[in-house]
């Protein structure tokens, strides 16, 4: 049986996909001069993962892809916040640089219902630093004078308006993702949610504002339970995800 390796995440907008590169230019200069060789990601394969998946079997793909439809209806776009440089496992003994994703509550919520939705209990191990690989070192080594000149990058805010099933692959020298299918975020945003409360005060719609979440839902169903998150230094190991 045909089996692809699967993850879920967010891509990025062209117009910031070649910021970064712009960025990255700057970066690798620097590594050239220090002589430290890394492995430059393509800003094609710029993504941020939510949730991976693994080998998975063509035929599990649209029962899998019900399930992020409903995901992404239960969420609207937000913005991420891309700022900061760091490495993994730690900047004094670095094998991948990164560009931090903030923590928001959205992103929270949206990894949450990812996990309850699509992966059994005893794989939910909670969620690691969210992050933007921008390069993988060919040899571990610190990184401390190659990162600190860029310390404070910031890129602002980015729209996440969809989630993306990626499939990965091995192309050459390079891990290659390809877009599975896409899902737009649909869901109502917690203003809109309380507008039409206001409008309808007495429609007998079900409604649960779920405050330890910040998760704000129309329909009972669509509330899932909470996982545990860990909150993870830049110092602990990159997991497993692409």
């Amino acid at each position: 049986m045909a089996q692809k390796r699967l993850f879920v995440g967010l891509g990025f907008e062209d117009s910031f996909s070649q910021q970064v590169e712009l960025w990255m230019k700057k970066l690798r200069k620097t590594a050239d001069q220090k002589e430290i060789s890394v492995k430059w990601t393509p800003k094609d394969n710029f993504h941020v993962t939510l949730v991976f998946l693994g080998p998975t079997q063509d035929e599990e793909i649209p029962d899998l892809s019900a399930r992020l439809a409903r995901v992404a209806a239960r969420h609207a776009d937000f913005a991420l916040k891309i700022r900061q440089v760091g490495a993994f496992p730690h900047i004094d003994q670095a094998r991948v640089l990164w560009l931090g994703v903030q923590r928001t509550q959205a992103l929270l919520n949206l990894q949450s219902d990812l996990e309850n939705e699509l992966l059994s209990p005893d794989r939910m191990e909670g969620f690691g630093r969210p992050h933007l690989t921008v390069g993988r070192l060919r040899n571990s080594r610190g990184c401390r004078d190659l990162l600190s000149p860029f310390a404070h990058a910031n890129f602002g805010r980015q729209p996440a308006k969809e989630i993306i099933l990626y499939h990965s692959y091995q192309a050459g020298n390079f891990p290659a993702y390809e877009p599975v299918a896409r899902f737009s975020l649909t869901g109502l945003r917690q203003d809109d949610v309380f507008d039409q409360d206001q409008n309808n005060p007495d429609d007998g719609t079900t409604r649960n504002h779920a405050g330890a979440q910040g998760l704000l839902v129309v329909d009972e169903s669509a509330v899932t339970d909470a996982v545990l998150i860990r909150h993870l230094s830049a110092a602990n190991p990159e997991d497993q995800s692409p």
